[in-house]
C-alpha cells in the first residue's frame, strides 16, 4: 500500500486493510458497482465462517469516517456504502 496515500487520508501502517478497504469502496463507487458486505466477500474471498472479522474492518472503515451508510434504515446484511465524499 503506497504510504503517501495513508498519509493523505490519515491513516496509520498498521491500518493498512482499511485503506485496501476503501480504495475498493472508491473504486466501486468510480464504476457504478454496489459495495455491499456480500461483494465485499467475493472481493476478499471471505469465507462465510470469517464473516465477522470482514464486519469488524467495515466497522472501523466506518468509524474512521472514510466510508458511510447509503441507508441506515436497511438490515445489516443489506447494507451498502458509499465513500465519505459522496
Amino acid at each position: 500500500m503506497p504510504t503517501f496515500l495513508m498519509e493523505i487520508l490519515g491513516i496509520g501502517i498498521e491500518n493498512s486493510k482499511i485503506c485496501l478497504r476503501y480504495l475498493v469502496a472508491c473504486y466501486y463507487h468510480l464504476n457504478e458497482i454496489i459495495t455491499a458486505k456480500v461483494i465485499l466477500m467475493g472481493r476478499f474471498v471471505v469465507r462465510e465462517k470469517n464473516l465477522s472479522i470482514l464486519s469488524r474492518i467495515i466497522r472501523d472503515i466506518v468509524d474512521s469516517g472514510l466510508i458511510k451508510l447509503e441507508d441506515e434504515n436497511i438490515t445489516p446484511k443489506l447494507r451498502q456504502y458509499v465513500t465519505y465524499w459522496v
